[in-house]
C-alpha cells in the first residue's frame, strides 16, 4: 500500500473545503493562528467525505455527522446504516504519509469503550449535541463497527492488532453489539472516490421494442424496431454515458449540418426511417423478461440495466440534434431496427463493438476506446481539470486543457526506452494507438498515472511549440530539419526530466519552462550538427524514417553530452549490432542510464 500521491492529496484538500468544510461545526475554541485553523478544517472535513463516499451521502448530511476536535475520544465521526442495522464509529488520518499508527488505535478504542458504555459526559460538545441520537442508535442497532479511513500508507500491524485484541477484549467481557472486523478505507479507496466523480452514471432504461423476435441462447438477444423519439429521449437524458462501450462519441454534424440523408428521410418519409438506416446495436448487462404493452401482441417493453449503444451512435446522436433544432418536426412515424444484446457480465460487449464497427470504415485506432486503461486514465486527469479524449468526438471550440490519445500516445512513446520509437512515430504512429499491438502495449501500461500522463503531455508539445517557433525562424535548408526531427529531439530531452515527468506531482506550467529553457537549445543545436554530419547526402524527411540513422544519431548526441568517447563500455557497444537488435538498442540504453535527471526547484 503506498500513501495518497501529492497531486490527488492537492485535489482532495481543495474539494474537502470547497464542499465539505461550510457544513462543518464550528471549532471548540479559538487555538491557532487563522492558517492553523484553516487546516484543521479541512482535516476534519476528511470525515464528511468519507461518509460521502463509502455510504452516498450528500455532503450537507455526511458532514454534519462530524465531531471531531478536542475530547473526541479518538471518534471522528459517527453513521448509522438502516439498512444494515449497523452503528459505524468512524476515526480518520489525512496525513501525506503517516501511518495510523498504535497510538492512534489506542484513543479510538478508548472512546469505543466509552461510546458503548453512553459514557457521554467525557465527550466534547459536539457528540453532547448529538447524544439523544447516539443513544438511539445504540438501542437500535445490531452490530457496531469501527471504520478507519487514511491517506497515508498504511495501518500498522501494531495499530491492527491493538484495534482487533481491543475489540476482541470488549467481546469477551460481554459486548454483543461490537464487531471484530476493521472497516479500512485506505488511499487507494480515496484515489478511486476521486477519479469516480469523472465517470458516467449507469444507464438504466425500458424499451418499447416492436415486432420483437428473442434468442435466448447462447446469451439473450432481442431484435425489433425502436421509435426513434424515445432514443431522442434516452439520449437527451443520459448523454455521453450511453455510450460508453462505443468506440466513439458524437462527431458533430459537419459543415452541412446534420448528415443530409438523416434529414431527409426524416422530413419527407420518416416512416421509410428503418429501411434506409442500418440500424442500432446495443449491450446491456441484463435484459428483463418483456412485459405486454396493452392493446399489442407485437409489442414488448424491457427493462435494460447497464446499457450502452456498441453501433449507432452517430445515427442517434444526429437524429437528437435535429429534433433538438428543429422541435417542430413530427417523426413519431420514424423508427430504427435495434439488436440489444445481454453481456452477461463478460466482455462480449468489446467483441461485438469491433465486429460490428470493421463492417464500416473506422480507424483502427478507435479501438483503444475497448481499453479499459483508457477510461481509468480519463477519469484520473479529469480530477486535475484535464480533458483527455481517447474516443473520437466533436470538440466544442477554446476547450481548455484538452489532449487527445494521439498526443499522449507520442509523447509516452518519446519517453520510453526504445530507440526505435522516434523513427516509427514519423512512419507509423498508428501503431502507438492501436491496442493491439505491442507498441501501444509497451507505452500504455498498468502502472501509468493520470499525472505522469499530464506531465509528458506537457513537456512534449512545449517542446514542440517550441521547435516550430524555430522553424518558422530559421531560413532553408535549416528549416526542413527542424521540421522532421520532432521525434529524435524530444526523446533526447524527455528522457533528461524522466523522474520528474513520472513523480506523482504535476509540473506547472512555468516550471515546463524552466525546464527547457537550456537544453532545448543544447539539445536543438546539437541534432542540428549531427544530422548534418551523418545525413551523407540523405534527404530530410528520409533520414528521421530510418530508424538506424534516427537511433545512430542520438546515441551520438549522448555520447557526447555525456562525454563518454573514451568510455571502454561504450567502445564495446559501438558497432555491437545483430538480428535481434538492429538499432543498437543495448547502447542506447546504456547511456540513458548515464543522464544526469534534471528537474525543478
Amino acid at each position: 500500500m503506498v500513501a495518497l500521491n501529492t497531486a490527488f492529496m492537492r485535489e482532495l484538500k481543495q474539494i474537502l473545503e470547497e464542499r465539505f468544510v461550510p457544513y462543518l461545526r464550528p471549532l471548540l475554541g479559538v487555538q491557532g493562528s487563522v492558517e492553523d485553523r484553516r487546516k484543521k478544517q479541512i482535516s476534519r472535513a476528511f470525515s464528511g467525505f468519507v461518509i460521502h463516499k463509502k455510504f452516498d451521502i450528500d455532503p450537507r448530511t455526511a458532514t454534519q455527522l462530524v465531531v471531531d476536535d478536542y475530547d473526541d475520544n479518538g471518534i471522528d465521526a459517527f453513521y448509522y446504516s438502516d439498512d444494515e442495522k449497523t452503528l459505524y464509529l468512524i476515526q480518520s488520518k489525512l496525513k501525506e504519509s503517516e501511518a495510523f499508527n498504535q497510538e492512534d488505535a489506542l484513543k479510538f478504542l478508548v472512546g469505543t469503550r466509552k461510546l458503548l458504555d453512553k459514557d457521554f459526559d467525557s465527550f466534547n460538545q459536539n457528540v453532547k449535541d448529538q447524544e439523544q441520537v447516539i443513544d438511539q442508535w445504540l438501542d437500535e442497532c445490531e452490530a457496531v463497527k469501527l471504520l478507519v479511513a487514511y491517506t497515508g500508507d498504511a495501518i500498522t500491524l501494531h495499530a491492527q492488532q491493538e484495534l482487533l485484541d481491543g475489540i476482541q477484549s470488549e467481546i469477551d467481557n460481554g459486548e454483543e453489539l461490537l464487531k471484530k472486523e476493521i472497516v479500512e478505507i485506505a488511499s487507494a479507496d480515496i484515489q478511486i472516490y476521486l477519479t469516480q466523480e469523472h465517470g458516467f452514471k449507469r444507464v438504466n432504461e425500458k424499451l418499447v421494442i416492436e415486432q420483437f423476435r428473442v434468442v435466448e441462447q447462447p446469451r439473450k438477444v432481442v431484435y425489433g424496431l425502436v421509435a426513434l423519439n424515445d432514443f431522442v429521449n434516452i439520449h437527451n437524458t443520459h448523454g455521453k454515458a450511453l455510450f460508453e462501450k462505443n468506440i466513439r462519441y458524437f462527431l458533430g454534424a459537419g459543415r452541412r449540418g446534420v448528415n443530409s440523408a438523416i434529414k431527409e428521410t426524416l422530413v419527407r418519409e420518416p416512416e421509410n426511417f428503418s429501411y434506409l438506416n442500418n440500424g442500432v446495436t446495443m449491450i446491456a448487462d441484463s435484459i428483463g423478461p418483456g412485459k405486454s404493452i396493452r392493446g399489442s401482441k407485437t409489442t414488448k417493453k424491457y427493462e435494460a440495466l447497464g446499457l450502452s449503444v456498441v453501433n449507432g451512435a452517430q445515427t442517434i446522436s444526429s437524429v437528437a440534434q435535429f429534433v433538438n433544432e428543429n422541435p417542430g418536426t413530427d417523426i413519431t412515424q420514424a423508427k430504427v431496427a435495434i439488436t440489444l444484446i445481454q453481456s452477461n457480465g463478460d466482455d462480449f460487449d468489446k467483441k461485438v463493438t469491433r465486429a460490428r464497427n470493421l463492417q464500416n470504415p473506422v480507424d483502427l485506432a478507435h479501438f483503444a476506446a475497448l481499453d479499459d486503461l483508457q477510461e481509468r486514465l480519463r477519469k484520473e486527469i479529469a480530477v486535475f481539470g484535464f480533458e483527455y479524449h481517447y474516443r473520437p468526438q466533436q470538440l466544442a471550440s477554446g476547450t481548455p486543457n484538452y489532449f487527445d490519445i494521439s498526443t499522449l500516445s507520442k509523447a509516452l512513446a518519446c519517453l520510453y526506452r526504445d530507440n526505435r520509437y522516434p523513427a516509427r512515430l514519423k512512419t507509423e504512429p498508428s501503431q502507438f494507438v492501436d491496442f493491439e499491438s505491442d507498441s501501444y502495449k509497451s507505452i500504455f501500461t498498468a502502472d501509468l498515472s493520470g499525472v505522469q500522463a499530464i506531465n509528458a503531455v506537457k513537456v512534449f508539445t512545449k517542446i514542440q511549440s517550441l521547435l516550430l517557433t524555430q522553424e518558422k525562424s530559421q531560413p532553408s535548408p535549416e528549416r526542413l530539419v527542424y521540421r522532421h526531427f520532432l521525434y529524435p529531439l524530444a526523446s533526447l530531452i524527455m528522457k533528461r526530466f524522466k523522474s520528474r515527468i513520472e513523480s506523482d506531482s504535476i509540473i506547472l506550467n512555468a516550471q515546463v519552462d524552466q525546464l527547457l529553457s537550456a537544453p532545448f537549445d543544447t539539445l536543438r543545436q546539437a541534432v542540428h550538427d549531427e544530422f548534418v554530419s551523418l545525413r551523407m547526402g540523405s534527404a530530410h524527411h528520409s533520414f528521421f524514417k530510418r530508424v538506424s540513422d534516427t537511433a545512430k544519431l542520438m546515441q551520438y548526441i549522448d555520447i557526447k553530452q555525456l562525454n563518454l568517447n573514451d568510455d571502454s563500455t561504450v567502445q564495446s557497444l559501438i558497432g555491437r549490432t545483430n538480428a535481434a537488435d538492429s538499432s543498437n538498442n543495448a547502447l542506447s540504453n546504456f547511456l540513458v542510464g548515464k543522464l544526469p535527471q534534471l528537474r525543478t526547484e
